[in-house]
């Protein structure tokens, strides 16, 4: 009887739990937290400041614009001229572009970008939140008002609120990672595999390198869950092999996406433009610090990110000393923890927790890991928020802001200073931590208003949220800066197209908020900023002179030579000076370039298997006009040292050279400075300045520039190849640039040579119409399709083209296919001529890796499907056979009472 009764309460409070919706309501309110904190973060569409800043600007909504643009074109998504000058875009698309939310970008085209991407970021919060209350009502068995609010804990946590606004594609496993830990409990307990396959491609489409650290989380969660369910051996090895098939399952139907672009990593891999430190750079007193409020004032820096929430700190240490938990889901919740942990602290778990990769300042890209495990070991222990005690709890926020002031001496004492670790910090995070106890006392005390305490808890929560929200976001561009910006863009592209027409012609656009405007805007330029890294092209790049970095490269360091090579013919800068609110009154300054060459030009034999000679730009400029023209090319001459002159501001600062290395160096000793060099004018066309450092030639951190299109300007660090074009002025009647040296204590920085040269446009004349008499007519062109006509009449039989080299294109003159080779360091096409007369030319670009991941899809979908079916037959057979079983049974039931 008493069996019954329980049976029967137990079936009714799992009836009760199927009609609350509490995960609508976390992710509604999550949604509401969300906006009302950009909106008094001054985010939201027409006020004080816009979303995107950073890689949010600079990376992903380029690339999206980008996939957008041409679906809409109908032209191939797998290759632009809109990225690195041309370039296969499979890893640049499958990192930041493939998210199925990414259809609201294609849906709103014409919307207003930010609008776009606070509806995109709002609703993956809001279903992060609601994917947790779904993950904390089947799995954990809890679902009330405290699920609620530990789902959007869990949705707005530190790393969420640093790397999530920032890297909006990441936000994609912190929804699939609460699904897929619930689909593997409705596998385990079900045996019902089918809902796991498609999460994890979903996850895997969406975004394969958050997918890796899911992945790992997720085995070690599927190991724990059967170790739990406490299955026999044949049982527990039958889920491992359809847990192995789910994952196979979901690999191969996300190959389209992760097939072409590994393909494309193996192809560019360039040197790792970071060191591994064999230090995680954190204690695991700051690990412990990073849970509380306001940790930290940005995520440019060495953070762990792990803060979800002062409630969720509240809850651990009750949890693994609740005996109403039972030792065994305690002893696994804690090795899970410890798992992560170690990876905070451990180097090689902290490498192998980010796929083998030495991150760079986003550090800790796991910590999501953590605060989903925190906040599900808060939300199992709120069952309990009846037992807790008072007056224990009283000793432990003593306890913990003890601990927390201790930190922020230590820092102090350790010469660790942080602007977010103050007093105010201090008191504010006590005050929370006052707050939330007062509420739980006023939850125990008056038990029968529970439901108006909820409310006010949620309130509170909200306070806590919003304001740690607003601590996390700095950088921010103001809404007058960004359209100021974007309209000066738009109207000098749109000005120039309507000249234009069709033709093909390449725009630098220098401007100080995206390397990526060409991806953004859709102009053919050269810049590129972000993981797909063509290393072979950037080199070469460098060599003539432009900015570059790791994964960076940047429409400066340009001049008239190089512009001619690559085929350069306008040059945007937008003006922001003068702006209204609304940023209609822009000005945009456009620079035609009379002489510059097309898409391809014919050269001599001497550019096959070409090499830049040196580090010296105007060097390598002057060599490589020379081998395509066949005449003598002096476009730079070298200015003397005895015709220029240095000038100090008033810090500590120099320049010189070492003699006992022989060596040139720029130093400051103290304060920020700057460095003036003038020449005399001696009526030169130009006067164009490089700070040459071969040794970097050989490092793997190579090729670097000062990445932010300020021309004239350098970063002491970072600055070893570009060329600089010197500013003339009328008063003085020099050519002057301005160096800005930063920050206290700067070392010493060296370099082989500074190269001053002066420019002749005669010179570039010259060799302009030697090259211009045999060009490329472009007559139709879009992504990866190149279809033109030349005309040969001299003895040249090879055609340079300006587009980087890659094994997919394939090359037709006349009808014939002709193979192309890779020129200038590998790092451009070329084809040659047999003979001279009139062509037609025909290149197209077909990479074979989407038809292989295409095919491995299909066979994963089928696969998929027959796992499907067979599941299905073998559950009808079961079905079938225990029904004869029955029957049988019953018949025998019969014969023996006859």
């Amino acid at each position: 009887m008493i069996k019954t009764e329980q049976k029967s309460s137990i079936e009714e409070r799992l009836k009760h739990i199927e009609k609350n919706k509490y995960w609508i309501i976390a992710g509604i309110l999550a949604a509401v937290f969300t906006y009302l904190s950009l909106s008094l973060a001054g985010m939201i569409y027409g006020q004080e400041y816009v979303i995107q800043r950073g890689d949010l600007l600079e990376t992903h909504m380029a690339y999206i614009k980008m996939l957008c643009r041409h679906i809409l074109n109908g032209e191939s998504i797998w290759y632009s001229f809109d990225i690195s000058m041309g370039m296969n875009t499979s890893l640049a698309l499958a990192y930041y572009a493939f998210s199925p939310f990414n259809i609201i970008f294609l849906l709103f085209y014409k919307i207003d970008n930010n609008v776009a991407i606070t509806i995109v970021i709002i609703l993956k919060i809001a279903l992060s939140a609601s994917a947790f209350q779904l993950f904390s009502k089947r799995v954990l068995k809890v679902d009330n008002v405290c699920s609620i609010i530990f789902s959007i804990c869990y949705s707005l946590c530190g790393f969420v609120v640093a790397n999530g606004l920032y890297h909006i594609m990441w936000l994609d496993g912190v929804i699939a990672l609460p699904l897929i830990c619930l689909f593997i409990t409705v596998a385990i307990e079900e045996n019902h595999f089918l809902p796991l396959s498609i999460c994890y491609a979903y996850l895997f489409i969406s975004q394969f390198y958050i997918g890796y650290m899911v992945g790992f989380f997720s085995l070690v969660f599927f190991v724990l869950s059967l170790f739990a369910a406490r299955k026999d051996i044949k049982h527990s090895l039958k889920d491992v092999l359809k847990y192995l098939l789910s994952v196979l399952e979901a690999i191969l139907i996300s190959a389209i996406v992760w097939v072409p672009a590994l393909v494309f990593l193996l192809n560019n891999h360039a040197p790792d433009s970071t060191t591994f430190d064999e230090s995680t750079g954190v204690t695991i007193i700051e690990v412990i610090n990073s849970l509380f409020w306001g940790q930290f004032t940005d995520n440019i820096a060495i953070h762990s990110y792990t803060y979800c929430g002062l409630p969720v700190l509240l809850m651990i240490p009750f949890y693994f000393s609740n005996k109403r938990i039972s030792v065994r889901e305690r002893i696994l919740s804690g090795i899970i923890v410890l798992v992560l942990g170690i990876g905070y602290l451990f180097p090689p778990m902290y490498r192998f927790l980010h796929a083998f990769d030495a991150p760079d300042f986003f550090s800790f890209r796991f910590a999501f890991l953590l605060s989903f495990v925190l906040c599900a070991i808060s939300t199992r222990q709120s069952i309990y928020w009846k037992d807790l005690n008072l007056k224990n709890l009283v000793f432990y926020i003593f306890g913990l802001s003890i601990v927390y002031a201790i930190e922020q001496r230590f820092e102090v004492v350790e010469g660790m200073p942080n602007a977010a670790h103050d007093t105010n910090n201090f008191l504010i995070n006590f005050g929370l931590f006052i707050g939330w106890w007062i509420l739980i006392y006023l939850c125990k005390r008056f038990e029968r208003y529970l439901v108006a305490f909820s409310l006010l808890i949620i309130c509170f929560l909200f306070i806590e949220e919003a304001s740690n929200l607003n601590t996390y976001i700095s950088g921010r561009i103001t809404d007058e800066e960004y359209y100021s910006w974007e309209n000066a863009v738009s109207a000098g592209i749109e000005e120039i197209k309507e000249k234009e027409g069709g033709d093909f012609y390449r725009i630098i656009v220098d401007d100080d908020y995206s390397h990526n405007s060409d991806s953004l805007f859709g102009y053919n330029g050269i810049c590129d900023f972000g993981s797909a890294d063509n290393y072979t092209l950037r080199r070469a790049m460098s060599n003539l002179g432009y900015g570059t970095s790791p994964r960076v490269m940047c429409a400066s360091g340009y001049n008239p030579a190089s512009n001619m090579i690559l085929g350069i013919k306008y040059l945007i800068f937008p003006e922001n000076e003068d702006t209204s609110s609304s940023g209609n009154n822009t000005m945009t300054n456009i620079y035609l370039n009379n002489e510059t060459l097309n898409l391809g030009y014919m050269v001599e034999d001497e550019i096959k298997d070409y090499r830049f000679p040196s580090r010296n730009v105007f060097v390598n400029i002057n060599d490589i006009l020379s081998k395509m023209s066949g005449e003598q090319a002096e476009c730079f001459t070298e200015i003397n040292e005895d015709e220029y002159v240095y000038n100090f501001d008033s810090s500590v600062s120099n320049v010189g050279k070492d003699d006992t290395i022989n060596r040139y160096y720029l130093q400051l000793d103290n304060t920020e400075a700057t460095i003036g060099i003038e020449v005399e004018n001696k009526e030169y066309d130009g006067v164009y300045i490089q700070f040459q450092n071969a040794l970097t030639a050989m490092d793997t951190r190579d090729y670097r520039g000062h990445g932010f299109n300020i021309v004239n300007q350098m970063d002491s660090f970072l600055n070893l190849g570009e060329s600089i074009g010197m500013v003339y002025s009328t008063e003085s009647d020099v050519y002057y640039a301005i160096i800005l040296m930063g920050g206290a204590d700067t070392p010493r920085v060296y370099y082989d040579d500074i190269n001053i040269y002066a420019f002749s446009k005669e010179k570039l004349s010259e060799i302009y119409e030697a090259l211009s008499k045999e060009q490329l007519i472009i007559d139709q062109y879009k992504a990866g399709y190149v279809k033109g006509h030349i005309t040969v009449r001299s003895d040249k039989r090879v055609l340079f083209t300006s587009i980087p080299y890659d094994r997919c294109w394939s090359v037709w003159a006349n009808g014939e296919e002709i193979i192309p080779f890779a020129t200038v360091d590998n790092a451009f096409l070329a084809f040659e001529l047999p003979s001279e007369g009139d062509y037609e030319i025909l290149m197209k670009y077909k990479n074979p890796n989407v038809k292989l991941g295409a095919i491995v899809s299909l066979s994963g979908l089928g696969l998929l499907i027959l796992s499907v079916l067979f599941g299905f037959c073998y559950k009808k057979n079961k079905r079938i056979h225990s029904s004869d079983s029955t029957s049988k049974k019953d018949e025998r039931f019969i014969c023996e009472e006859d």
